[in-house]
């Protein structure tokens, strides 16, 4: 086992910390939050990505297709969080206020990302609904956007 220098050291604490058990750095860097749309292009997130975090920033409501629906019909949301799960998928959990629904509405609705279509936003505004709790980090592994 090597031990670093004291700036070494220093430079890996800054970077993302050290691991004292193996006196060596972390390799585990946090992703990024992001603070903007203009940011999602920088990390190469996709356009539907983009257009939730502008979504969720400005609290606009949302109307899309989600991919399982089978073309069903589409959907009305209020979008709350974009996230990804601990299984690695990237999900956006909504306000669902109309469209297609195997539950009764309004109620909430994880949508994956990668099976919208669609996504267009409405110049309507909302509040957080009843129940957001951005903090259950069993649920939300890592946040890439919030109200």
């Amino acid at each position: 086992m090597r031990m670093l220098s004291g700036a070494r050291r220093r430079q890996c604490m800054a970077e993302g910390g050290w691991n004292y058990r193996y006196k060596e750095p972390k390799t585990y860097n946090p992703a990024p939050q992001m603070s903007r749309a203009k940011d999602a292009t920088v990390l190469g997130v996709t356009s539907v990505q983009s257009k939730l975090v502008d979504a969720i920033q400005g609290r606009l409501t949302m109307q899309l297709v989600h991919g399982k629906d089978g073309g069903r019909g589409e959907r009305l949301c209020h979008p709350h969080i974009l996230y990804a799960s601990t299984t690695g998928k990237t999900l956006v959990d909504t306000w669902q206020l109309g469209g297609y629904s195997s539950h009764a509405l309004p109620n909430w609705t994880p949508l994956e990302v990668a099976r919208i279509e669609g996504l267009q936003l409405l110049p309507d505004r909302f509040e957080s609904a009843v129940g957001y709790n951005p903090t259950n980090r069993r649920r939300y592994a890592r946040i890439l956007a919030s109200v």
